[in-house]
């Protein structure tokens, strides 16, 4: 058993070079991309995290899709690129756990841990899940995942909806 996720994993000197924000936004044409009870959502939105090294690999990540895009690239670029340049993606605990005081930076942040264990994930050519498991159980390959639940009005055969929904997973 492994007390942390980066125990007896090899250390790649990996020197992070730059990272960018790739900020998106989608709006759908028939403005119900889903809803639930009085709340219809129309619009979501995403910012991608790109951490480049300087041996190549890219690692991507995303903070939250229930935060401002443009708020998360200008927080990310002005503010925490400049402390990690030339900082080692392996030391993702030590950059990571920092200024998570406000609603405001942890998705920026979270966008960065992301991104950085992606290049730890490449660097030792292992899924991210499988450096994830610390309790030494066997890790089996995750092949699919659907998150459901969003495509149905609750108030009108809501039941009916949400099972035939889980049925097309």
């Amino acid at each position: 058993m492994r007390n942390h996720p980066l125990d007896g994993v090899p250390r790649a000197e990996l020197k992070i070079t730059d990272v960018r924000v790739l900020p998106l936004s989608y709006v759908d044409p028939g403005q119900d991309l889903w809803r639930c009870s009085g709340y219809q959502v129309w619009k979501t939105d995403g910012a991608i995290t790109q951490i480049f090294t300087d041996q190549g690999l890219i690692g991507i990540g995303e903070g939250s899709p229930y935060e401002n895009p443009a708020e998360i690239k200008h927080y990310t670029e002005s503010v925490i690129r400049p402390l990690l340049l030339g900082k080692n993606p392996f030391d993702v605990e030590f950059l990571v756990n920092r200024g998570n005081d406000s609603r405001h930076n942890r998705a920026p942040w979270a966008g960065i841990d992301t991104a950085c264990w992606d290049l730890i994930g490449k660097a030792t050519g292992k899924p991210v899940y499988e450096l994830l498991a610390t309790d030494g159980a066997p890790v089996r390959d995750i092949s699919i995942y659907a998150s459901a639940g969003v495509e149905h009005e609750w108030y009108n055969n809501g039941a009916e909806a949400l099972i035939a929904e889980a049925l097309r997973y």
